[in-house]
């Protein structure tokens, strides 16, 4: 799980993180063995990078962080990309509220009241189709959320009541 949030966010930076925001559970939670999926990523999957030419088929931009990473790195950015990306459409919205986002494993539940509840679903999907399972799942979007909350102008409420989430699906599979 270490080698999955280094692709993200380094140690150092971990550390400094941990102590803001007191998530003593993060390294018990690092050393749960998990299968995984590797393949090659585009790496920062979100809305800015997809465009759609003149005939509708997407057309990715952007190769900048092309890597190793897990296979459900790009599905998962792109859902989360919806309110933390700094263009990102939901980005300072009502929703996800924070008792939502405390229930990101439990997907019915969290896309009540989505103004892009089709997308959110389809991006689920994608990860479910291309992930090891779950937990890849759970840890993928743990190692985005923890790098959010380096970020001066991120929502780190949401990311911490998203990490919840995140956290309570692992647990639960």
């Amino acid at each position: 799980m270490q080698e999955i949030r280094r692709r993200l966010l380094k140690d150092e930076r971990l550390e400094a993180l941990l102590r803001q925001y007191d998530l003593e559970w993060v390294g018990e939670f690092e050393k749960a063995p998990i299968q995984t999926r590797w393949c090659c990523t585009h790496g920062d999957m979100h809305g800015e990078n997809v465009l759609v030419s003149a005939d509708g088929s997407a057309v990715i931009i952007d190769y900048g962080d092309v890597g190793e990473a897990t296979a459900s790195l790009d599905p998962i950015t792109l859902e989360l990309s919806l309110v933390f990306h700094p263009k990102g459409p939901l980005r300072g919205g009502a929703w996800p509220s924070h008792a939502q986002a405390a229930s990101w494993g439990n997907l019915d539940q969290y896309v009540q009241g989505c103004p892009a509840e089709t997308f959110v679903r389809e991006c689920r999907a994608w990860a479910g189709r291309t992930a090891a399972g779950n937990r890849e799942i759970a840890v993928t979007a743990y190692a985005y959320l923890m790098r959010q909350l380096k970020y001066e102008d991120a929502d780190k409420g949401l990311a911490l009541a998203l990490l919840a989430g995140v956290k309570a699906l692992f647990d639960a599979t």
